[in-house]
């Protein structure tokens, strides 16, 4: 079995709104990133022939564990979790094991469900022997909310400058 764990960092303080999104046509959101962070952790393995769900999902902050296999409509209990998994994908011929956990509670408008969608598209990608570069998975986890799930959100990337430091 192969084991992944990837984590994502919590928003406070966001200034500018919704200035971000494509409808504000202009603008930026600065905010400051903050622990406890979000944690995904994958287990992969190879799935036994004619497996018909591949994907189990703990969804730990809502007390529930389900199976369910990518591109199967219409999305179960937890739509972001799966639609990241179907949007950047899950290797073929594998079954995989997907905890999510967080001490910050669904809804404490700190970014939590995007902090989610990052640490997940990271972990996939990690999974499939890509690499899990910032922008790339800022993007991943931005087209996933917009684009599959058809929500209003705003794209975060984080920028480094040559010093080391991080921006934006």
């Amino acid at each position: 079995m192969t084991a992944v764990v990837a984590s994502a960092l919590v928003r406070t303080c966001g200034c500018g709104g919704w200035t971000g999104t494509w409808f504000a046509r202009q603008g930026a959101v600065s905010h400051v990133a903050v622990n406890p962070d979000v944690t995904v952790a994958l287990g992969a393995g190879l799935a036994d022939a004619g497996a018909g769900r591949p994907v189990t999902l703990h969804a730990g902050d809502f007390g529930e564990r389900y199976a369910f296999a990518p591109g199967a409509r219409p999305f179960g209990p937890h739509p972001l979790l799966e639609a990241a998994i179907e949007s950047v994908g899950a290797p073929a011929g594998m079954t995989i094991d997907v905890r999510v956990g967080s001490v910050e509670p669904p809804g404490a408008s700190t970014g939590t469900s995007a902090a989610v969608c990052v640490a997940l598209a990271g972990a996939l990608r990690a999974l499939a022997g890509s690499s899990p570069d910032p922008d790339d998975v800022a993007r991943a986890a931005h087209s996933v909310e917009v684009e599959r799930l058809g929500g209003a959100s705003g794209l975060q990337v984080v920028r480094h400058d040559r010093a080391g430091g991080a921006g934006r």
